[in-house]
């Protein structure tokens, strides 16, 4: 059995990489870094029209509909941690399958996810991952509980 990348998948990866390393020279990720937002939503239309908003999102929803699976997925969060891009990438993909019926507002950026977790350590404290202007949340407690709620970013949990 081999364990190894398809040609599709190097594919991704290899294109991934090359509009990551030209979008994201090192003064946009500073200014990111920095809190500048217009730089932020300029990157995150770019990784939009790329298509990673609906790379798992079935074609109803507005996404690829390419059937990829969850090692598709890790294969753009790698390319995307390695270029330290700021993106909603896997709060989007994480929400679109926790929530089928708001998929094409994901999909489409008129929705942003975040996603909260719980109740996995002993702190008292939520750890929210995504952006500040999310609309909804993905509310997770422990290994059991989801449960999504439209949240204006930034409230308090």
């Amino acid at each position: 059995m081999e364990f190894a990348l398809t040609s599709e998948q190097l594919m991704l990866q290899e294109s991934l990489k090359g509009f990551l390393s030209g979008a994201l020279p090192l003064d946009t990720l500073k200014a990111v870094a920095a809190g500048d937002a217009a730089q932020r939503e300029r990157i995150e239309q770019g990784l939009a029209e790329f298509g990673l908003t609906g790379l798992l999102a079935p074609e109803s929803a507005g996404g690829l509909g390419l059937g990829l699976g969850l090692l598709d997925a890790v294969v753009v969060q790698d390319q995307l941690g390695y270029a330290a891009a700021p993106s909603n990438f896997t709060s989007t993909a994480i929400m679109t399958a926790a929530a089928p019926t708001l998929a094409a507002d994901f999909v489409s950026g008129n929705a942003r996810a975040a996603v909260t977790l719980q109740g996995l350590s002993t702190s008292s404290d939520a750890f929210v991952l995504g952006p500040a202007d999310a609309t909804h949340l993905l509310y997770v407690h422990g290994a059991t509980t989801l449960r999504v709620t439209a949240w204006p970013g930034g409230e308090a949990l």
